[in-house]
């Protein structure tokens, strides 16, 4: 499943691959943390075996760690933006005072 993303996340995305390289993004905890993906370096997360590719955003996978063991449906109705504030977690500092968010 393609996964679009606005113009500004766009922009941030193609800035951190050719910074880091291949990237991931993951999404922990379940729906409660859909808004919140963390953006890594593919080398940096061993993806486990709960964890789903929901779909790709601009050939960069994002994959969720389901709550319970059940897949949360969000990925039918999501784009990758950027919203003011600091990186979760372990995720990648965009540079510009904003972090990466699912609407």
């Amino acid at each position: 499943m393609t996964i679009p993303a606005t113009p500004a996340a766009s922009a941030a995305l193609a800035r951190l691959t050719a910074i880091h390289g291949p990237l991931l993004f993951h999404l922990t905890g379940g729906c409660c943390d859909a808004g919140t993906p963390m953006c890594l370096p593919q080398s940096e997360l061993r993806i486990g075996a709960r964890d789903v590719l929901v779909g790709e955003i601009e050939g960069t996978p994002l994959y969720q760690m389901p709550s319970n063991g059940d897949a949360c449906p969000i990925a039918h109705a999501m784009t990758l933006d950027v919203a003011p504030g600091n990186p979760v977690g372990f995720s990648l500092d965009i540079g510009d005072g904003t972090r990466f968010v699912m609407r």
